[in-house]
């Protein structure tokens, strides 16, 4: 009778073991869930990053145009300075015979990109994406969101215009040679004497002016750049005939500028600071590494796939729980062969037999025969295994209680039978 029950009582044991290794293989998987959902989560970040970038956010006026409204924001100091100078300048042109112009390209809202006065220079000159910055279609392969990514945190240079010497502009105008050209051609002319045959110059190719005398070809100032240490500023040409030539003189006036603290495009473009973290995840450098040739499209749906599974359900020798239902159905079997082993050690000492003491082949058997490693096998570890198949989810109310109270009795058998089993 020893040996039977010697021998039952290293089955069910073997059976907590096994149960055991199945709640920390359940452990694993959550940690790899975990894991999953990291680069699940990481993936999403870097699309909704990107996501906020403007169309063809890698043209030098979306940037300068983008870097005006932070400077309004983040640098009030130096959006200061640069306020002062564009109306020292807008002042400036107002003495000229072009300030009407200038005045609306200051003024309006929706042509503020011809006037401006500061410019954003990128670091690295390479460019920085196959497709271009701020491409976003899914087709692209992941390779060039994660460039786009990069390419918004490296550091650029801000620089805005400050002040001009007294004089410079006015000295620029009056001394530029195609201006200078317009004017003597807008200039009335006194009529040819009767009689004469009037002397043709290549002037008299272009309109000179009307019937009543009034200028016929202007000059209006199209845009006003920062390039270097200099303004430029972009004329275009104006007939009586209401028609137009964009390419007109260009006028170029040194000014004095000032370097704005070094900051990155993900600044510029007020894209949320959260996501600066992005760059220092592990997880981004392993999708790249893993799917970075893959299109995005097909990205986002095998990583969500992986995700969705690792958290809806487990998968252990051949069969499918559900995460939260997993600590239930582990605690119902290690209930049932706890049981066992009590019953059996129980049966032991009512009819009095050194069970521990029999010698057999089990490994097991060795190890039952030490009280300490019984406390290990019959309370540590299926305390330690249950504890590990909790999801990382919110547990319901009532599968909380559940498990609660049935842990708590696993507890108290497991101590009887320890407590028992001295005896034997």
């Amino acid at each position: 009778m020893e040996e039977i029950l010697s021998k039952r009582i290293m089955f069910l044991t073997n059976t907590l073991i096994v149960l055991c290794g199945i709640g920390f293989l359940t452990l694993i998987h959550r940690l790899d869930a975990g894991y999953k959902a990291k680069e699940y989560i990481a993936l999403n970040k870097l699309l909704n990053c990107v996501k906020e970038l403007p169309a063809n956010a890698g043209d030098p006026d979306v940037m300068a145009l983008a870097a005006k409204g932070w400077l309004r924001k983040a640098q009030p100091n130096f959006f200061a300075d640069y306020s002062r100078f564009a109306g020292e300048l807008a002042d400036a042109l107002a003495q000229t015979r072009y300030k009407e112009d200038v005045r609306s390209i200051k003024g309006a809202s929706d042509r503020q990109e011809d006037f401006m006065l500061l410019t954003v220079r990128v670091n690295d000159s390479a460019a920085c994406c196959e497709h271009g910055l701020g491409n976003l279609s899914g087709t692209h392969k992941l390779n060039h969101f994660i460039e786009q990514y990069r390419h918004i945190r490296k550091p650029v240079n801000v620089t805005i215009a400050t002040g001009m010497p007294p004089g410079t502009l006015q000295s620029a105008l009056e001394n530029n040679s195609e201006l200078k050209r317009i004017r003597e051609m807008s200039a009335p002319k006194a009529p040819p004497a009767p009689g004469s045959i009037p002397e043709e110059t290549p002037e008299d190719h272009y309109p000179r002016h009307d019937d009543r005398g009034t200028s016929a070809i202007s000059a209006r100032v199209e845009s006003v750049r920062l390039e270097g240490d200099s303004i430029v500023m972009a004329f275009q040409l104006l007939s009586s005939m209401l028609q137009t030539d964009p390419f007109g003189p260009n006028v170029k006036v040194a000014v004095q500028t000032s370097p704005v603290p070094a900051t990155t495009l993900l600044d510029i473009y007020g894209i949320d600071a959260d996501f600066n973290a992005l760059q220092e995840s592990v997880e981004l450098e392993k999708l790249q590494k893993h799917y970075g040739e893959l299109p995005l499209d097909q990205v986002l749906a095998l990583v969500g796939a992986d995700y969705m599974k690792a958290n809806e359900s487990i998968d252990v020798l051949g069969f499918s729980f559900s995460t939260t239902s997993m600590p239930l159905a582990l605690l119902c079997f290690l209930l049932f062969v706890s049981a066992g082993i009590y019953i059996m050690v129980r049966e032991g000492v009512k009819r009095g037999l050194k069970v521990f003491s029999f010698e057999n082949e089990d490994m097991t058997g060795y190890f039952l025969r030490r009280r300490w490693i019984r406390l290990v096998l019959w309370i540590v570890l299926p305390v330690l295994a249950l504890a590990a198949t909790f999801p990382s989810v919110e547990v319901e109310d009532l599968k909380l209680y559940i498990l609660t109270t049935g842990a708590a009795l696993l507890l108290a058998i497991n101590t009887m039978s320890l407590l028992e089993a001295r005896k034997l």
